[in-house]
């Protein structure tokens, strides 16, 4: 984890990458524009947003994505990570036959 802010990590990540806004708001569903003001710290942004740019980031086996949430990989709204409520569907699933 990192104590830089969450916009400075974003665009280290992304140009350590050669990726520019656009690709990463192609990959994640978050607007460009909104890309931008994360990066400059010009807006605070929802932990669900930090959470699909973190998740598409890690999709593509980049290191760190997850710093982003502070390491915090859960849903927002759910106190579980994306891969056990995976986990959990799959569990149900074979339960059910």
């Amino acid at each position: 984890m990192t104590d830089k802010p969450v916009g400075e990590v974003l665009k280290t990540i992304r140009r350590q990458k050669n990726m520019n806004q656009k690709v990463l708001a192609q990959i994640s569903g978050v607007s460009p524009g909104t890309i931008g003001k994360i990066e400059k710290g010009t807006t605070r942004s929802a932990r669900r947003t930090l959470c699909r740019l973190a998740d598409a980031l890690d999709r593509f086996g980049i290191e760190g994505a997850w710093d982003l949430t502070g390491g915090d990989r859960r849903v927002p709204g759910t106190s579980f990570t994306k891969e056990e409520i995976l986990d959990r569907v799959e569990g149900y699933k074979q339960s059910r036959g």
